[in-house]
């Protein structure tokens, strides 16, 4: 039997166009993050959080859904560390960043090197890399920060002889850096002669279950989706797993082997009562529950799954508040180059999902491109047998990794 795994693939792209001024950026060994104030990391922390459940409820309605809202907000902070003006304040109230540039910064790098785990079962890898043009006039203050904080090295790269070849390049760095899930994040045409910049950020975390389902439990059964019932095969356990219920939703949490990770599952009580569910859930909200989920005999039954999303973040982010970083007129990346004509004018982001006896595989891959211009007696029953949510996330902080919505297993 293969080793049960999951895979938490989330790579984040940034492509940067503008004239060619100045000169080639010369990057320097940069030392490690200061060490942040605990209230800084814990703001940081819960940052990622307000942002993932501010992005949901911004996200299409209906349907199943997978996405990692980690790997947006890790992406669009490195690109916010070389805004400045309108852009940088936007882009730090969109992503709940806090007020102090320098707390900020060393808070994100700390989170970075905190919710990596390279030895053991559960293993959790972070890479972030910048591929600069030739010549292109970037600031050594914002390379080397990039490095500090984010642990993105800086690579030469000429989008204007080839950029095919240099497309290619990324794609084999993204794979790489995504057990192969991810192989071509960049399309053909998605850089151009005029690209100056490229940003990849890759996340890959392999785990089994802490309990693993036994596959001869799994079983055909009902799921309860908007347009009737179907048939789908269902895995089964009795665990001592985290638990918590109120009055609106059970939240049940599954451990991945050590503890570090977890997958969590939030189930309306109603069966067609996750469209009012999610209308009104925000961070403040769903943290109460998630504190509160406690050890509990129960018997589970969830369906396996395996889903994926596509989306247009260019359509939804300006909603949220960023729109000054997509506007031509107003857009102010000069922290991050000299030259004043870059403005952010896509966005997107891909994922998939698969969950079953073993562990679970999930990948995910974000682009943003610039241009110029032993059993008691009871066991709680948590049946997740109609439409839910889920989160894929690190217990120690709590950062929501991954979140996601199943209308249909299938």
């Amino acid at each position: 039997m293969r080793r049960a795994l999951i895979a938490i693939l989330s790579c984040a792209l940034l492509l940067t166009a503008c004239r060619d001024a100045g000169n080639k950026v010369s990057v320097q060994p940069a030392p490690a993050p200061e060490p942040p104030t605990e209230a800084a990391l814990q703001s940081a922390a819960e940052g990622f959080n307000t942002f993932a459940l501010d992005l949901h409820r911004h996200l299409p309605v209906g349907g199943n859904l997978f996405y990692s809202p980690a790997g947006i907000r890790s992406t669009l902070a490195l690109a916010w560390s070389g805004a400045d003006g309108r852009t940088e304040q936007e882009m730090q109230d969109v992503l709940h960043l806090g007020e102090s540039r320098n707390e900020i910064l060393a808070a994100l790098g700390s989170l970075h090197v905190l919710l990596q785990q390279t030895e053991g079962p559960a293993t959790l890898s972070m890479a972030n890399r910048l591929w600069g043009q030739e010549g292109f006039p970037f600031r050594e203050e914002w390379t080397r920060s990039s490095r500090r904080h984010f642990a993105g090295s800086f690579e030469s790269a000429d989008f204007h002889q080839d950029a095919d070849a240099e497309r290619r390049r990324i794609n084999r760095w993204v794979a790489k850096n995504t057990g192969d899930r991810i192989t071509d994040l960049l399309p053909p045409g998605a850089v151009n002669a005029s690209t100056r910049l490229a940003l990849t950020n890759a996340v890959h975390f392999l785990a089994p279950w802490q309990h693993p389902f036994k596959k001869t439990a799994t079983q055909d059964r009902d799921f309860h989706t908007p347009d009737g019932s179907i048939k789908v095969p269902t895995m089964s356990a009795s665990e001592n797993f985290w638990l918590f219920q109120d009055k609106a939703m059970t939240l049940l949490g599954l451990p991945y082997e050590k503890g570090e990770y977890e997958f969590v599952v939030i189930l309306p009580h109603i069966r067609d009562g996750l469209p009012v569910l999610e209308e009104n859930l925000d961070w403040d909200t769903l943290r109460p529950g998630l504190e509160a989920m406690k050890r509990e005999w129960v018997h589970v039954q969830i369906p396996r799954l395996e889903t994926g999303s596509q989306l247009d973040l260019a359509a939804i982010l300006p909603a949220m508040g960023l729109q000054a970083a997509f506007s031509p007129d107003e857009a102010d990346f000069t922290r991050m180059a000299e030259d004043d004509r870059l403005f952010l004018d896509a966005a997107l982001h891909k994922s998939y999902l698969r969950v079953d006896e073993e562990g679970t595989e999930a990948a995910a891959a974000t682009g943003l491109t610039f241009g110029v211009t032993s059993m008691p007696p009871a066991a709680t029953p948590v049946h997740v047998d109609h439409p839910f949510l889920l989160l894929i996330r690190h217990r120690e902080t709590g950062v929501v990794l991954f979140m996601g919505r199943i209308e249909d297993p299938r």
